[in-house]
């Protein structure tokens, strides 16, 4: 049986209210970048060893405390949020700023119906909003608080629909409001328990609109990230739906919040989502933690788990948690992998109990480096930020002294393996170094580009700022640089500064005609798939080409059409013979693009299978099947003069192949691309085009040859049947082609081109193209 999953979200009027404890684990996946480093033996402590740990720090004077979340400024400074307790017993949200060195520049305490921060941003003008708990005297709730660039509240809200809540993640919006997530529970004796939570606030933290995630049991919110198209995915647990026990999902919301998908993950009975964000070429990543349901405290594991954009699985790695209640944190690094960072517990061979671990995951799930850290205070971790020069800094908590009551609000900076190897070549006493500020802009706008990927000679170098749009790098010697700047949706580019003094240097991009969707592996191992919008559709009742705008003045409408097209082959399954079968990582073997040029749009009615765009080849040479996509085939095609709603290009790759199919075509995408992908043969009769499409044919050239390769596959020999039917568009007369076939209809390529399977013999040619695509490639 299908495990159960939420038909909707409920949407609640505003108010807002609770607070809860935290019962799961500490895990966070910070949305930061870190430089994976080949690091595999233990990390010294020594006085200014810039590899180790560079300092740690407590805040919050001698009050009980501990920190949540960290994050770098653009300035280069730290701000982490939490809580500390008073001497009345109190917790009340804390925020603090250092500078490098870890020395505060100021701290926030909250008021004393605030309970603590769990997320904390930078905003655009330098202000920071954190989200977390707080209550009044009509209940507790989510809440948000704006604070400016010293520490000064702004203001903050409130959000509640019951007696407890809390938000345990907030991201800045396209359009400069907020969207938060967390839980709330109506009162002590609901019957259903805790509900995820999600509110969408202006850029003011004025509410606009809001969903309530619950099912019969527990279920909690915990992540949350807006994609490119305004749509969002959200991360936490689940009880109610699932498996059974507690799951890890990820739901799918609209750009308006409403659900539009929903996946769970089975743990060990109790597994926890603790964050979510996109990669740039449209996968998810998740993180989260799994522990059995009888012993919660033994076999823990803290989980990575990468997805298509389409929810599937692509794989899934975990590391031991040997110490779990000492929390867990993990954090994507430059190269596309990750860092997973927790405590290590009595008997872990990584290293001593009580020491700090950090694990590197390269970007396929494999495991790449291990290093450990022996702390002097910080005892639980929490928040995690990357550094540019490749160290990072944590927040959690560090354990009490004899003076002291209580965990500590802490910090701790620790440094690169190696030093740091992230900006500039090793500084000389010979050398003259000199700062040199990176601006990356636009093409065509001219507007400044934030989050731009700068390489300086081929290393990863740190990311443009969103707020000032610029990359200082420090101590970069004289002479020539090789410098390197990507961004998702723009052109690489690799271009030589030559740096005589302090300066900038402005670079600039120009748009990519080319977005990947869902990539698997480099262009020479897979079948490459890239859809094309076209600008005209066909009224088969008039014959005549109508021009239409519904891709070219919305992008979105076209991405949509892609993602339902792409479902269809990640689909194929469900329409080849099970006697045949298809690689059981089918849809691993395909990557999926689609092409964007503004200027130059294809026409699906310039010829039988359409044309391509101007320069289309020469942008995305690395094409092995191009589709056109146009909006509708109005009416029934006839035949001529009329124009078919499906036509292929040719047949099979490695010939600049291509075809044309209407979104809402349904299966017959699988008969024009079966034509493309596959080198299939049409075997309905008709004028089209046959031949023996050695080898694993699917159409054969004698009855006999038809026969024998019945035999050799094990089907029933006397299938076999000449190709034959109506005369295409009459009402008598026969047609009969000198051709065989076996696969019986209704067949993809025969009759059942709108309502059929494959059979066994195209479904084994099929199989044979993905078991030999590097053969294809021309």
């Amino acid at each position: 049986m299908a495990a159960p999953v939420p038909d909707s979200l409920e949407k609640h009027c505003s108010s807002c209210h609770p607070r809860y404890s935290r019962q799961f684990l500490l895990v966070i996946l910070v949305a930061v970048s870190l430089i994976m480093l080949p690091v595999s033996a233990a990390d010294q402590n020594g006085p200014g060893g810039y590899a180790g740990i560079q300092w740690e720090r407590m805040f919050g004077g001698s009050l009980a405390g501990q920190g949540h979340a960290v994050i770098r400024t653009g300035e280069g400074n730290y701000v982490a949020t939490g809580s500390i307790t008073g001497s009345d017993g109190k917790t009340v949200l804390y925020a603090v700023m250092t500078d490098g060195s870890g020395n505060q520049i100021w701290d926030y305490h909250g008021k004393k119906e605030t309970y603590e921060g769990n997320s904390i941003i930078e905003t655009a003008d330098n202000g920071f909003i954190i989200a977390g708990s707080s209550g009044d005297r009509y209940g507790d709730g989510l809440l948000l608080l704006k604070l400016d660039s010293s520490g000064t509240k702004v203001w903050s809200n409130i959000f509640r629909i019951g007696k407890y809540g809390q938000a345990n993640s907030v991201k800045q919006t396209g359009d400069g409001g907020f969207i938060v997530v967390g839980s709330v529970k109506s009162d002590d004796s609901s019957p259903t328990g805790w509900d995820g939570y999600i509110v969408k606030t202006d850029d003011k933290g004025n509410e606009e609109w809001n969903r309530n995630f619950k099912g019969q049991k527990d279920d909690f919110g915990n992540d949350i990230d807006q994609l490119p198209d305004g749509s969002y995915i959200v991360t936490g647990s689940t009880e109610s739906f699932g498996s059974g026990g507690k799951d890890l999902f990820l739901m799918n919301l609209d750009s308006k919040g409403d659900m539009a998908g929903f996946t769970t993950f089975d743990g060990q009975g109790n597994a926890t989502g603790i964050s979510v964000f996109q990669k740039s070429n449209g996968e998810v990543a998740l993180s989260g933690t799994s522990c059995p349901s009888a012993s919660p405290g033994s076999g823990c594991e803290a989980t990575i788990i990468r997805t298509t954009a389409l929810n599937e699985t692509q794989w899934e790695k975990s590391i031991p948690l040997s110490d779990p209640g000492a929390g867990i944190a993990a954090a994507e690094s430059y190269n596309g992998g990750y860092m997973v960072a927790g405590f290590l517990g009595p008997d872990d061979t990584r290293g001593p109990a009580g020491d700090l671990f950090v694990t590197a995951i390269d970007d396929t799930g494999n495991e790449v480096s291990t290093r450990t850290f022996a702390l002097e205070q910080i005892t639980v971790i929490s928040g995690l930020a990357a550094l540019p020069d490749g160290g990072f800094v944590i927040t959690g908590s560090a354990g009490g002294t004899s003076s002291q009551s209580g965990t500590k609000f802490a910090i701790a900076r620790i440094g690169a393996a190696g030093g740091n190897t992230a900006i500039a070549p090793a500084q000389t006493t010979e050398q003259k170094k000199f700062d040199l500020t990176v601006l990356v802009r636009g093409e065509h706008t001219g507007a400044d580009i934030g989050n731009a990927l700068v390489y300086l000679d081929g290393s990863a170098a740190g990311l443009t700022s969103d707020t000032d749009w610029s990359l200082l790098l420090s101590a970069v010697s004289r002479g020539q640089h090789s410098f390197r700047v990507t961004k998702d949706g723009y052109e690489e580019i690799t271009r030589t500064v030559d740096v005589e003094s302090d300066t900038s240097s402005t670079i600039t991009l120009s748009p990519s005609k080319v977005t990947p969707i869902i990539v698997h592996g480099p262009v020479e191992d897979k079948i490459d798939v890239v859809f094309v919008p076209s600008e005209t559709e066909y009224n088969g009742d008039t014959n005549q080409k109508i021009p239409v705008d519904t891709y070219t003045s919305c992008r979105t409408a076209f991405e949509n059409d892609v993602n339902r097209l792409i479902s269809s082959y990640l689909s194929l399954d469900s329409v080849t013979s099970r006697n045949i079968g298809l690689p059981a990582d089918f849809r691993k073997r395909m990557n999926f693009y689609y092409y964007w040029d503004p200027d130059n749009f294809a026409d699906a009615f310039d010829g039988c299978a359409g044309t391509l765009p101007a320069h289309f080849w020469e942008n995305a040479p690395f094409t092995d099947v191009a589709v056109i996509v146009y909006p509708t085939y109005i009416g029934y095609y006839t035949g001529p003069p009329g124009k078919p709603n499906g036509c292929a290009s040719g047949l099979g790759l490695g010939s600049h192949i291509w075809f044309k199919i209407s979104a809402d075509a349904g299966q017959l995408m699988y008969h024009e691309n079966g034509h493309a992908m596959f080198g299939l043969v049409d075997t309905y009769c008709g004028n089209t085009y046959y031949v023996e499409n050695d080898p694993d044919p699917n159409v054969w050239s004698s009855e006999s040859a038809c026969i024998a390769s019945a035999k050799a596959g094990g089907w029933d020999a006397s299938v076999c049947h000449q190709i034959s039917g109506m005369t295409s568009g009459s009402s008598s007369g026969t047609c009969i082609k000198p051709f065989w076939d076996w696969d019986p209809e209704p067949d993809i390529m025969g009759n059942g081109a709108y309502s059929g399977t494959f059979g066994n013999s195209s479904t084994t040619r099929i199989k044979y193209i993905f078991d030999s695509i590097n053969g294809g490639k021309s």
